[in-house]
């Protein structure tokens, strides 16, 4: 069976009575026999390899950048709901901050958690060739592997040479400011992408849901107030109403 980085391919060739072996027949052709060969042909080489495991290793560090800067972000939050409580010091307490805090506390880790796991899809995306970025890119294949390249390795390399040739005597800090910036302009490019079609997805299933009852109990789903009025009945249909399991 093809696997991820192989394919296979099915060859057909026709023996001939006078002995010659052919994929293609003529008129006068006399078939002997017809053979069939099935060969597993490898699609990646070890550059490709490696240069993916290098972009994969600097997609990484943005994740980790990411990570820490969310687990410092929710300390913030706790420290700032101790903070307002008056459990640091002799001041008196803040009671609505304080629940106001402990209330944004869910979005946070909502919106925070949501945001590491499109960081850790971008990572895999990453691993795997880029795929998003060829479905959503209007190059070719070739193009999008030469965007990539000058992403992670090309404008950095570039851009520390120059400041090198200028005499810039932090011309690595710059190299790996320039670095991770491109980085991160890519994984960002790359979640708007993953935004885009999981709303465009939603708002399409959302219109076509109820396509078999013929008296739209749901609402027509035209316009924006139509898909936010079917978009309620349905969460509040899909929380509230009951199940029924049938065994065959």
């Amino acid at each position: 069976y093809p696997q991820r980085y192989s394919q296979l391919l099915i060859e057909e060739r026709f023996q001939l009575d006078d002995g010659r072996s052919v994929r293609y027949l003529d008129k006068n052709d006399n078939v002997k026999k017809r053979e069939f060969t099935v060969k597993r042909m490898s699609d990646v080489t070890f550059g490709l390899l490696l240069l993916r495991l290098t972009y994969t290793l600097a997609s990484l560090f943005v994740v980790g950048y990411l990570f820490v800067f969310a687990l410092n972000l929710l300390l913030y939050v706790i420290l700032g709901i101790v903070t307002e409580l008056g459990l640091t010091s002799d001041a008196p307490a803040n009671v609505s901050l304080a629940i106001g805090s402990i209330l944004s506390l869910g979005c946070y880790v909502h919106g925070l958690s949501s945001t590491l796991v499109i960081a850790i899809s971008f990572v895999s995306d990453t691993w795997g060739g880029h795929q998003l970025m060829r479905k959503m890119s209007p190059a070719s294949n070739v193009t999008t592997d030469w965007i990539a390249f000058l992403v992670y390795i090309g404008i950095p390399l570039f851009v520390g040479a120059c400041a090198l040739f200028n005499g810039n005597d932090d011309w690595y800090q710059i190299l790996l400011l320039t670095w991770f910036g491109c980085i991160l302009f890519l994984s960002a490019l790359y979640a708007l992408a993953v935004v885009y079609f999981e709303i465009k997805a939603c708002v399409a299933l959302t219109r076509e849901i109820d396509a078999k009852y013929e008296d739209q109990r749901f609402g027509d789903g035209k316009g924006v107030r139509g898909l936010l009025h079917r978009a309620i009945l349905l969460r509040q249909v899909n929380r509230w109403s009951g199940s029924k399991h049938v065994s065959y």
